[in-house]
């Protein structure tokens, strides 16, 4: 859910942002930053559920470095589908 959450938040800020001439790539990042309090919610909230469930020290340390990677992994996923949708609708309106 807070995954979901992270990418309404970029994707709506992304479509507010690709009315400029800033950069796909450049749009992306913004959205992404305007965004980063919901990204960290995920992590901490992913982080919290792993910790309760490993016992040593060595399994939440392995907790914390499992729900960085999925923060990570979930901002390049969003960061690329961002970048290409604003290529995408930035086409489409050159077209009609």
């Amino acid at each position: 859910m807070l995954r979901a959450r992270h990418f309404e938040c970029a994707t709506d800020k992304a479509n507010e942002l690709m009315r400029g001439s800033a950069s796909s790539p450049d749009v992306a990042r913004q959205a992404l930053r305007a965004c980063d309090d919901r990204l960290s919610a995920m992590r901490t909230s992913f982080r919290t559920y792993l910790e309760t469930q490993m016992v040593s020290s060595h399994g939440k340390a392995g907790a914390r470095r499992a729900a960085d990677q999925l923060a990570r992994d979930t901002e390049r996923k969003v960061q690329t589908y961002l970048e290409q949708s604003v290529v995408y609708t930035r086409y489409q309106a050159k077209v009609r």
